[in-house]
């Protein structure tokens, strides 16, 4: 009996050996996953700036909303006065990324032999402009400045030196019949113009949006010009050629991210509450201000009108502002395989 119970033991042991062990129709052994499989790939470090107004809103919208990060991109933004700024920023090195205008700071740098990679356009401007010409509702009440017109001599801001922004402020200046030699031109951030205007510090400015119509809401400004640049493109997003070297995958699906972004903002987007929400944290101006505010232009499908920027350079160097006299190509600065990748990704947009 004793030898009966010893041999059922073995036997019952051999058949538990047997289940357990791998072979032909048994289940394999549960792997149990190391702890480097489950660990997420670290995200690409990507530096930019931007001014908090509306133009940069593609930038907020594609962090806020995860686009950059789905593709393994940590975007840093840095505020900035204005895109004269970026271009040093970039030039440096100090940035991947910039988003502005080609200002004389940009093709100047260029002519030094600064490479920039021109890869989208950052927006366009429409018939209601995004960057009015503005005065203070105390002058515009006394008949001080009632028109562009009465400008002349007189103390007008733009946000930055050697920017874009001039040429808004030259074109706005010819609608009543002056140029920027006409004027005593100023250099006051956006942020700080309502109290510059009401502390009579200046005339008048450019300002962008949603802080004109912020401003417009307390009585403290009034536009004196607009729709004097429609349907013009000027500014551009561009990167420094080593960011393209040491991180091209990266560059690649930044525009990707970026386009998703302006897509975002077509049709009624800017009035969209999540919107309006996300570029009132950057800009601190109330989403509501913002969903009445003059919005610019962001193209969904990414294409560079290069004649306008070649105008804004034509503009420099009839101003002495540039330190060559025959024109630089812009098209030459200008990779489209960016925007081309991001479509076969993304698709065509169409409305």
């Amino acid at each position: 009996m004793k030898h009966k119970t010893i041999f059922l033991v073995l036997a019952l042991m051999l058949v538990m050996v047997s289940a357990c062990s791998p072979g032909t129709g048994s289940a394999a052994p549960t792997q149990i996953p190391s702890p480097a499989a489950n660990t997420p790939k670290p995200l690409v470090v990507v530096k930019t700036g931007y001014v908090p107004v509306l133009i940069s809103a593609p930038y907020y919208i594609a962090v806020e909303k995860g686009y950059f990060r789905e593709l393994g991109l940590d975007v840093q933004m840095e505020p900035l006065q204005g895109g004269s700024d970026a271009v040093v920023q970039v030039a440096s090195g100090a940035f991947d990324i910039a988003g502005g205008g080609a200002g004389p700071g940009f093709w100047n740098a260029v002519d030094r032999g600064v490479k920039f990679v021109v890869v989208a356009p950052l927006h366009t401007e429409t018939a209601r402009q995004a960057t009015p010409l503005v005065t203070s509702k105390a002058n515009f009440d006394s008949g001080k400045v009632r028109k562009v017109a009465d400008l002349k001599g007189k103390k007008v801001a733009v946000n930055a030196p050697s920017s874009a922004t001039e040429y808004w402020l030259e074109s706005a200046l010819n609608t009543g019949g002056l140029t920027t030699k006409d004027v005593d031109e100023q250099f006051v951030g956006f942020n700080e113009v309502p109290a510059a205007l009401e502390n009579g510090a200046i005339d008048a400015a450019m300002l962008g949006e949603p802080l004109v119509t912020l401003s417009e809401d307390k009585n403290i400004l009034v536009r004196i010009a607009d729709g004097f640049i429609p349907d013009f493109q000027v500014t551009s997003v561009y990167y420094n050629p080593d960011f393209v070297k040491n991180k091209p995958d990266a560059a690649k699906n930044f525009v990707i991210g970026f386009l998703r972004g302006c897509r975002d903002l077509q049709g009624n987007g800017w009035k969209d509450d999540a919107n309006a929400k996300i570029i009132e944290k950057y800009t601190k101006v109330a989403a509501d201000v913002i969903k009445r505010a003059a919005t610019p232009t962001c193209d969904p499908n990414g294409n560079i009108h290069a004649d306008d920027f070649m105008k804004l350079q034509d503009f420099f160097i009839k101003r002495g502002d540039l330190k060559f006299a025959k024109p630089l190509d812009f098209k030459t600065l200008v990779d489209t395989s960016y925007v081309q990748n991001a479509l076969k990704v993304l698709g065509e947009y169409k409305k």
